[in-house]
């Protein structure tokens, strides 16, 4: 029973991981667009 309820946990973690991790690339990656805008004018 335990054992089941920690996989369901570290699925439901690493998920949220996973969403929090490509949400900040995805701001990274708006600020190196923005960084190079700036570069161009």
């Amino acid at each position: 029973l335990v054992r089941g309820w920690v996989s369901i946990a570290l699925v439901a973690y690493t998920d949220i991981a996973i969403k929090e991790f490509e949400r900040e690339r995805l701001v990274l990656r708006s600020l190196e667009d923005a960084r190079r805008w700036i570069e161009l004018w």
